[in-house]
C-alpha cells in the first residue's frame, strides 16, 4: 500500500522523496521499493509536471509483498 502527499507548483519540473520505515524490510527491500518507485516516477514524469510528490510505502498485515522481479516488470508492462 501506497500513501501519498502531492503539492501543485508553478515549477513544471517534478520531483519526489519517497520514504520507506524499517517496517517495510530490511535495506535490501527498502532499497529495492524505492528503486522500483523511483523507476516507474521515471517513465512517467510528463505526468507529474508542476507537482511535488511524497511516497510512502506501507506494508500491509497479512499480504505477502511479490518478489522483486514480478514487482519490476510490472512497471514496464502497458
Amino acid at each position: 500500500m501506497f500513501s501519498f502527499r502531492v503539492l501543485a507548483k508553478e515549477d513544471p519540473t517534478p520531483r519526489i522523496a519517497i520514504v520507506v520505515g524499517r517496517k517495510v524490510g530490511k535495506a535490501v527491500v527498502r532499497n529495492r521499493v524505492k528503486r522500483a518507485v523511483r523507476e516507474a516516477f521515471r517513465k512517467n514524469k510528463q505526468l507529474f509536471a508542476h507537482l511535488d510528490l511524497v511516497v510512502v510505502p506501507r506494508p500491509l498485515p497479512g499480504v505477502k509483498p511479490l518478489p522483486f522481479d514480478r514487482l519490476w516488470l510490472s512497471l514496464y508492462l502497458p
